[in-house]
Formats: C-alpha cells, sequence, structure tokens
C-alpha cells in the first residue's frame, strides 16, 4: 500500500507478525450441531465481497477458521505460547 515505507522486516523485526482475532464463543456444553452451525453462518457472512473489499482496501486480508475444532486448538495453542511469554517476563495476573 505504501511503497515508499519500509515493511516491519525491512525495518529490522523479521518475523513478525500482526494478527488480530475476532471470535464468536459459545458456552461450554453448546451441542456440536448448533456450533457447527453457527460455525457455516458465519463464514458465509464473513466472506461476502463487499467485507472481504473493505477490508483488501486497508490491506487487512480475512481468514477463517476451516472448522470450530481448528479454531479451538488455536486457541488453545496462543494461550499456551502466551504462557511462557507471560512466565518469562514474570508478568502477573491481578
Amino acid at each position: 500500500m505504501f511503497p515508499e515505507v519500509p515493511t516491519i522486516a525491512e525495518s529490522g523485526y523479521p518475523g513478525y507478525e500482526d494478527v488480530t482475532l475476532n471470535m464468536l464463543l459459545a458456552p461450554a456444553g453448546t451441542p456440536k450441531e448448533i456450533v457447527q452451525r453457527l460455525h457455516a453462518e458465519v463464514v458465509k457472512a464473513y466472506w461476502q465481497p463487499d467485507l472481504v473489499a473493505r477490508f483488501a482496501k486497508r490491506g487487512i486480508e480475512l481468514v477463517a477458521s476451516s472448522s470450530p475444532d481448528e479454531f479451538g486448538q488455536l486457541i488453545r495453542s496462543e494461550v499456551s505460547r502466551l504462557a511462557k511469554v507471560a512466565k518469562e517476563a514474570r508478568i502477573k495476573a491481578e
């Protein structure tokens, strides 16, 4: 979008990633068929061409999970990864 502005990697931070997660979560124990239906409807709404185009204009690539199980695994892995970061940095919950 801005060819005159160096990328984050070119600025000395290779491997940097900026990810924003937007989630729709259901209470634990929600029947699997309801979770599957919610996922299908959200994904259908998410891929509306006008929505994709609005985000693309801002340089944002939309990505949707392929299944509720895949997204659950992503959440678990992020919690584990960030718990390690917090422990190494001696960050305590208040």
